[in-house]
């Protein structure tokens, strides 16, 4: 591969649209602007940086493969209690369609990108050496468009475009 990068457009997917993954580069008219780019220093994992998480003295790893946000179990317990989440015989967690408009704002910058998202948040307890580690998931990386660029070891972040590709 020339361009030994991979990029994923995943706005829009629950929409009726789809989403994109393209090897070996990235497509300009899928964000706005110039992707904010961060060093990655867990290569396997796409963790960054050290303690980047203001909440919790913990990194944080982006992950497409994974929905939620996930952090420390008991953090998770806690947003989830104070947003009114149950949790039903299933151990899955839900809240009443009542209570969306209710359910307390929720923000993490990527590289100098803020990126608001709602409710999904799940309990992990990884050990060391990894722990303490949030892993973002599709409820955030949904609104950005993320490049990966293996030459590099970065990753880079920029809006992603809301033109439902």
């Amino acid at each position: 591969m020339d361009n030994p990068s991979l990029s994923f457009y995943l706005f829009n997917t629950n929409k009726g649209g789809y989403g994109k993954m393209i090897l070996g580069g990235y497509n300009k008219k899928l964000f706005e602007g110039d992707p904010s780019w961060a060093k990655m220093h867990l290569k396997g994992y796409c963790e960054f940086g050290d303690n980047n998480v203001e909440l919790e003295n913990a990194g944080a790893a982006i992950n497409t493969g994974s929905l939620l946000l996930s952090m420390s179990t008991m953090l998770a317990d806690l947003l989830n209690k104070e947003n009114g989440v149950k949790y039903n015989l299933a151990s899955q967690h839900t809240v009443g369609c009542n209570k969306i408009s209710l359910l307390l704002p929720f923000t993490l910058q990527f590289s100098g990108k803020k990126v608001g998202a709602s409710l999904g948040f799940i309990g992990n307890n990884i050990p060391r050496p990894l722990g303490s580690l949030w892993i973002i998931g599709d409820v955030f990386l949904r609104k950005l468009y993320t490049v990966y660029n293996l030459s590099n070891d970065g990753a880079g972040f920029a809006n992603a475009c809301k033109c439902g590709y």
